[in-house]
C-alpha cells in the first residue's frame, strides 16, 4: 500500500483551513468605539430621533445583531455617545489649562480649540451636541432627560469659566466685576456660532470668525 506524503501545497490547505477555522481575537473595546463613532456620524446626519439601529449597524459595517452585542438599546448608544463627547470636550479644556499660562492666554487658547473643532474631524460631534441640547429643552422622555442632562453640563462649564475669569483678575490681566454674567455671555457666544454653523455652515468664514471672537472678548475683559 502506498502512502501519500503530504505536499506543500496540501499542507498550506491544511494550515489555511485551521487558521479559518479558528476563532477571530475581537477587541472589544475597540469595537465598541468604532461603533459609537459610527453611530455619531449617523446621529449628526439624521438626527437622534430618525436613527435606527440599523442605520448605525450599515454605517459601522457590521450586522445589528452585533450591535446589541455592545449596546442592547439606542439609549445605550446615545448615553454613550454623550458621555463620549463630554470626554472628548473634557480633554480639550484640560490640555487648554494645563501649565503656566495665564488666564487671558488661556481664555484666547480656548476660543481657539473650541472654534477649530467646525473644520476638524470633530465637527460631527458638534452637530450631535447641538441635538443634544435641542433634545433636552423639548423632551418629554424621562429616560432621554437623565441621559442629556444639559443643565448640570452648562452648570459645569459655567463655574470652570467663572473660575478662569477671576484667576485673570487675580493676575490682573482681566478687569470682570462680574464674572458670572461674563462667564454666560461668553457661553452665548460660542452657542450662537455654533447654531448659525449647524444651520448654513459655508457661510461662515471660521478663520475670521475666530480672530473677531478672541479680539472682541479681549478687549471686553482684558484690563
Amino acid at each position: 500500500m502506498r502512502i501519500l506524503k503530504p505536499t506543500g501545497r496540501s499542507r498550506k490547505f491544511k494550515m489555511d483551513f485551521f487558521h479559518t477555522m479558528a476563532p477571530k481575537i475581537v477587541n472589544k473595546e475597540e469595537k465598541a468605539r468604532q461603533i459609537l463613532l459610527a453611530a455619531i456620524r449617523v446621529f449628526a446626519q439624521n438626527g437622534l430621533a430618525r436613527t435606527k439601529m440599523i442605520d448605525i449597524a450599515r454605517a459601522a459595517g457590521v450586522g445589528k445583531g452585533t450591535i446589541y452585542e455592545y449596546f442592547r438599546t439606542k439609549d445605550d448608544v446615545i448615553a454613550s455617545a454623550y458621555r463620549f463627547i463630554l470626554e472628548d470636550m473634557e480633554n480639550m479644556f484640560a490640555a487648554v489649562l494645563a501649565g503656566d499660562n495665564t488666564a487671558d492666554i488661556q481664555l484666547e487658547r480656548l476660543i481657539m480649540v473650541f472654534l477649530e473643532q467646525f473644520s476638524s474631524e470633530r465637527s460631527a460631534e458638534l452637530t450631535v451636541m447641538m441635538d443634544f441640547w435641542a433634545e433636552g429643552i423639548r423632551t418629554r422622555d424621562a429616560n432621554l432627560a437623565e441621559i442629556v442632562d444639559m443643565k448640570e453640563l452648562y452648570n459645569q462649564y459655567h463655574q470652570r469659566l467663572v473660575a478662569l475669569l477671576e484667576k485673570g483678575v487675580r493676575e490682573n490681566v482681566f478687569h470682570v466685576p462680574y464674572a458670572a454674567a461674563h462667564a454666560s455671555l461668553i457661553m452665548a457666544v460660542f452657542d450662537g456660532i455654533m447654531l448659525q454653523w449647524v444651520l448654513d455652515a459655508e457661510r461662515l468664514d471660521m478663520p475670521a470668525i475666530t480672530r473677531r471672537a478672541i479680539a472682541i472678548l479681549r478687549d471686553a475683559i482684558r484690563k
